[in-house]
């Protein structure tokens, strides 16, 4: 079934009121009878569908190669979203045709408080549609994480606020938590297990080399492991608001650096305390941070996507996140990995990064600009290849929850 649009005039007025004008011409081999013009809404990040506006007659019957004008006009949602439009023929014995592979005028609008707004308009199929969305998945989702940079800052606050409500050190645990856990790790690899640094020797130099390997650790381990019970936890956003739920991951990964920035904070006085000052170099941090976080959502995007239909993924990232940590060099000095390893280890990206935070706090030797690029290019794929899949499964998101 083909049907093609022709000078299609898409208007929009300020009180949310849709109106286009255009002719619809039967380029089918087939004859319509009993057909409308007829628009329906639906969700444009979820693709779910929400309502049909009023449909228009195709007075007479179409006889393929003929033409109507058409004129179709409707209020858009009240509601704050962003909306897709589909704006088709129907016949009593196809029902929608762009339903049935045939062409839409496709009409995304974007409506907040101050009203409604055209964002683009043109003819597509669904599977033209499909492939056009995948492609542009990774620009739509951060755009739509800029957009709501606020709300993610706010809601990063929020869970941090609410992981530690009611406990007797409140906020202070945001201090304590990780301070805690990074003294038990140095209890056991420092103090039982005696484990060194070439560099220095001594308890306080491995102190510092394995402080300065966990933090950036801890924030990536945090997010990641809260990442495939994510949209499980929040299916109320998914199913019953219009609530761009990527940013639940960044939201995660926000709170990680907010923690990750106190234990900063803690690192560089403990520098300062036992080497008399923090290298000027420090200033050079979000070199590594930046890919850190990209890392960070991309990871987290993929576990949430995928945790959704595998409700086990939250036990075994547990166990993977464990591994991970032993992978890294941060309880052991890169020097003991065996020769035949090295090699491998060094294509992990927390190396890289784990290697760049100690080598600015502590001005140890600096991975080379070759992998510091290489960081980049696999997180920035990371990110891209992440937001394909979360785009491609989002649309089922609802059902499955």
């Amino acid at each position: 079934m083909s049907v093609r649009y022709e000078n299609a005039q898409v208007e929009i007025s300020g009180q949310g009121r849709l109106r286009v004008s255009l002719r619809v011409v039967n380029d089918s081999a087939f004859y319509w009878r009993g057909a409308a013009l007829g628009w329906q809404v639906t969700d444009r990040e979820s693709h779910r569908y929400l309502q049909d506006g009023p449909p228009v007659e195709l007075s007479g019957e179409l006889a393929p190669g003929e033409s109507r004008e058409c004129v179709i006009e409707g209020g858009l949602p009240s509601i704050a979203g962003s909306y897709r439009l589909f704006v088709s023929p129907l016949t009593p014995e196809l029902g929608w045709l762009h339903t049935s592979g045939a062409k839409a005028l496709v009409v995304d609008v974007d409506v907040d408080s101050g009203g409604a707004a055209l964002r683009a308009h043109g003819c597509w199929s669904i599977a033209e549609l499909s492939r056009r969305d995948l492609t542009s998945a990774p620009r739509e989702m951060l755009k739509a994480v800029w957009s709501n940079r606020g709300l993610a800052w706010a809601l990063a606050r929020r869970d941090l606020a609410a992981r530690f409500r009611g406990s007797l050190g409140d906020a202070l645990w945001t201090v304590l938590h990780p301070l805690l856990l990074m003294l038990t790790y140095l209890f056991v690899f420092g103090v039982v297990l005696r484990a060194r640094f070439a560099g220095d020797p001594s308890t306080a130099g491995f102190a510092l080399y394995f402080l300065a390997g966990m933090a950036p650790w801890l924030a990536f381990s945090e997010a990641v492991g809260r990442a495939p019970t994510a949209l499980v936890d929040h299916r109320h956003f998914v199913k019953k608001l219009v609530f761009p739920v990527e940013i639940l991951n960044v939201v995660h990964a926000l709170a990680a650096l907010i923690t990750q920035m106190v234990g900063l904070g803690l690192l560089c006085a403990l520098v300062l305390a036992l080497r008399g000052g923090v290298p000027a170099m420090a200033l050079l941090l979000p070199v590594f941070l930046v890919p850190q976080l990209l890392l960070t959502v991309a990871v987290s995007w993929t576990l949430s996507a995928l945790g959704v239909y595998l409700r086990d993924l939250g036990q075994i990232i547990g166990f993977l996140l464990t591994l991970l940590f032993f992978l890294t060099p941060i309880c052991y000095p890169e020097e003991s990995l065996p020769p035949g390893l090295d090699a491998f280890f060094r294509k992990n990206p927390l190396y890289v990064i784990v290697r760049g935070w100690r080598a600015l706090l502590l001005q140890g030797p600096m991975p080379s600009p070759r992998s510091v690029l290489l960081l980049y290019a696999i997180s920035v794929l990371a990110v891209y290849a992440s937001a394909l899949l979360y785009r491609k499964l989002r649309p089922t998101f609802a059902d499955v929850l």
